[in-house]
């Protein structure tokens, strides 16, 4: 098990983005694959508030790794009956009760918002805010390395939401991201 340590005069980093999956499993990647691509879009400045990580563990070995952040973004592939692939879904755990959730990280259903409050019971130190970024899918256990089409023609535009939000979710400006202009039309779509 591994403990934070807080040094004194080190800042501590508020933000956590954890992008959880499996990279063998098709679509399951698509919360490691959008980390990845999270981390070169965002310049150093930006990167100095945020820590990124990604794992493909259960849910009870990432308490640790939630521990000591304000605030949480988990960016996981979702399975539901109501949305096409390629959707993306934000929102707070608690909201999740509606959908069909599916993570293969999960164990004897244990959800988010359990997650969260087993770690508070146990004395962990989790954060105040948590916010999934749910990303539809259809294929999620077919073992394969790569999106599946119609996750491959979204990626683009989910990789640029999932950038927008993270400037307002740190209250950063535009100048930390950098992003290719071919997709700034889609500011006016998504009204960012």
């Amino acid at each position: 098990m591994v403990h934070k340590v807080k040094i004194q005069d080190q800042e501590e980093k508020q933000y956590l983005i954890c992008g959880l999956g499996n990279p063998v499993l098709t679509d399951d990647a698509i919360g490691i694959l959008l980390v990845r691509d999270l981390i070169e879009k965002c310049d150093r400045e930006l990167r100095n508030l945020i820590d990124f990580k990604e794992c493909q563990i259960g849910f009870l070995d990432v308490l640790d790794d939630f521990s000591g952040y304000r605030h949480l973004l988990i960016i996981d592939s979702i399975v539901t009956d109501t949305e096409k692939p390629g959707t993306l879904i934000l929102c707070e755990p608690e909201d999740f009760r509606g959908l069909s959730y599916r993570n293969t990280a999960g164990i004897c259903g244990l959800t988010f918002p359990k997650l969260i409050r087993l770690g508070r019971m146990l004395g962990s130190l989790m954060p105040e805010t948590c916010t999934i970024a749910g990303i539809a899918v259809s294929e999620h256990k077919q073992c394969s390395i790569g999106l599946s089409p119609e996750l491959k023609n979204k990626y683009p535009e989910l990789l640029y939401i999932l950038t927008k939000f993270i400037l307002k979710w740190t209250n950063t400006g535009e100048k930390h991201i950098i992003i290719n202009h071919r997709y700034k039309d889609m500011d006016k779509k998504y009204g960012m």
